[in-house]
């Protein structure tokens, strides 16, 4: 698939990317600049999943002794 700033906007909440978003396009991305650039469909699949995921939830910390 084909990184454009419509689907940067889609996968994005309003606080922007997550760190892992970003991450991820880094890696797949040569360059800061993402725009027009290809990434494998899973990964863009995975990214759209990942929306507003920006940390362990609550509940998930409780359950495993997390702090």
């Amino acid at each position: 698939m084909i990184v454009t700033q419509d689907w940067l906007n889609e996968i994005s909440d309003e606080k922007g990317l997550t760190k892992g978003q970003l991450y991820l396009l880094k890696k797949w991305c040569t360059g800061d600049d993402h725009i027009n650039k290809e990434i494998p469909d899973l990964v863009g699949h995975f990214l759209l999943m990942c929306r507003g995921y920006r940390e362990i939830p609550q509940h998930v910390k409780d359950f495993k002794g997390w702090v």
